[in-house]
């Protein structure tokens, strides 16, 4: 896809894992995709533990699980607004995948949450959409 005229949105990465704020970040993605007739690329990231391996690999599964059910809520959001969207599943830490995935499809538009699952473990290490809005030249849009 060529890249957008200036301020022109074409193509929306929203990251999603299924928190309120999230679930508001989706619904205002595809409202403003649908108004401009842009696509959308639905992203969750899979977050890889720090604790020993066994603990670790239930915790990686849980939260696989949420990945891939918000993206399959996000995309059945989509269906139903008639947004053309595409998921995407990554591992590893949460804004380091975003950033990094949003260089790979180059978006016009990053829309994410003011804050998701990750609790007092954002409130410690800062917010997903704080590190992703510092770290990228994208428009970034954040949804409280």
């Amino acid at each position: 896809m060529e890249s957008s005229g200036e301020g022109e949105i074409r193509r929306i990465l929203v990251a999603v894992d299924g928190s309120p704020q999230s679930i508001r970040a989706v619904r205002m993605a595809l409202n403003i995709a649908k108004a401009v007739g842009a696509s959308i690329d639905f992203i969750s990231v899979s977050e890889l533990s720090d604790i020993p391996t066994l603990m670790a690999e239930a915790q990686n599964e849980q939260s696989e699980e949420y990945a891939r059910l918000a993206l399959g809520m996000s995309m059945k959001l989509a269906l139903a607004k008639g947004v053309k969207a595409e998921v995407v599943l990554r591992k590893g830490h949460p804004a380091g995948q975003i950033v990094r995935y949003a260089d790979e499809i180059k978006p016009d538009l990053i829309v994410l949450g003011s804050r998701g699952l990750s609790g007092a473990r954002g409130a410690i290490l800062g917010s997903v959409s704080t590190a992703v809005s510092r770290s990228t030249g994208y428009a970034v849009l954040i949804v409280k």
